[in-house]
């Protein structure tokens, strides 16, 4: 619950206090303070969340890649593409919603292009439907389409 308290607070130190608690933290607790550095957008935290992604409990490393779409960095953007390239079929889902995020905020910063190459992974393979149309749409709005 801390960590919700921490997370509306704004200045380094509450975010500093978070990721310093974040290797202690276990279960529900630390998928808490996962999902509020994502809503901080803490880019310190992506090596952090990056690591938590092999973590042997899939709730925590679908936070961790949630996490990483909301920050929505050029390194989480990375890390998000490797975990798809090799999560487990549990994690697939989150791993393609993660990355839909991460692209949004990309393409919102004007890095289309790498919210292009994003996207257009996601609009082929195995995806399921929704996350192929989700991606084409992303496509077209970053190429100024409607």
């Amino acid at each position: 619950m801390s960590s919700y308290a921490l997370e509306r607070i704004p200045c380094p130190e509450a975010v500093q206090a978070m990721r310093e608690a974040l290797p202690k933290a276990g279960g529900v607790v630390k998928i808490g303070i996962i999902n509020s550095l994502g809503v901080r957008r803490d880019a310190q935290a992506v090596p952090a969340l990056v690591a938590l992604l092999g973590d042997a409990n899939q709730p925590t490393a679908a936070a961790a890649a949630a996490a990483l779409g909301a920050i929505g960095t050029t390194d989480a953007a990375k890390a998000l593409n490797d975990f798809r390239a090799k999560t487990p079929a549990g994690l697939k889902l989150a791993a393609a919603d993660a990355s839909l995020l991460c692209a949004e905020r990309l393409r919102a910063e004007g890095k289309k292009a790498e919210a292009v190459a994003i996207y257009k992974a996601l609009s082929t393979g195995d995806q399921p439907k929704h996350v192929k149309m989700a991606a084409t749409r992303g496509m077209l709005s970053a190429a100024g389409g409607k």
